[in-house]
């Protein structure tokens, strides 16, 4: 009777155990299965936004950037070789300063724009990997943290890079517009005084 109690309380034991080692695994595995579920909607929502800075950039392309930098390139060489007074008008000089600015800036439109889409389009495809690998946990699963705050990281300077194309082609542009016409036909005017004198 000893000997079968004894059995009885041993076999208690073994089950408690086994069923407190069971219900670890469980929270364990639904722990898991959180942390995934979180880690992969991080990785959506950032998807999304990848996707709508691009469109963004996409819609605000400065093809015209170079034209309109070779434009102002050759004001500015007129300019030069035919203004020939000792002193220059502080406004006129202004002006020639912004318009300097504004060509150097619109010079580098192209290579800023190719920055941010080949940006977008890396960021893009190295998610989808960590997505992939997330989700059929391959990899190693304690460093998924760390990818996805280094992605995290890469995602708020290219949205810092989007910021600054967009502003320098709003900024750029607007200056364009104002100076453009103005400068142009003063530097003709120029030329064609120069040409007369001589």
């Amino acid at each position: 009777m000893v000997k079968r109690r004894f059995y009885f309380i041993f076999t208690l034991k073994k089950v408690k155990s086994i069923s407190i080692l069971f219900l670890s695994f469980i929270i364990l595995a639904s722990c898991s299965d959180v942390k995934k579920s979180s880690q992969l909607a991080t990785i959506e929502d950032l998807t999304q936004k990848i996707q709508s800075i691009k469109q963004e950039v996409v819609e605000n392309r400065a093809d015209s950037a170079s034209s309109y930098a070779d434009k102002s390139e050759q004001i500015e060489l007129r300019i030069k070789h035919n203004y020939f007074l000792d002193t220059i008008d502080m406004k006129f000089g202004s002006k020639m300063d912004r318009h300097k600015s504004m060509r150097k800036a619109l010079a580098k439109l192209k290579t800023r724009y190719a920055d941010v889409i080949s940006g977008c389009d890396e960021m893009t495809e190295s998610l989808r990997q960590l997505h992939h690998d997330i989700e059929n946990g391959d990899g190693d699963r304690a460093k998924y943290a760390e990818y996805l705050n280094y992605e995290k990281t890469k995602f708020e300077q290219l949205e810092v890079l989007s910021k600054e194309y967009l502003e320098s082609k709003k900024v750029n542009m607007a200056t364009y517009e104002e100076l453009h016409k103005e400068l142009e036909d003063f530097s003709f005017k120029l030329q064609d005084e120069n040409k007369k004198g001589k």
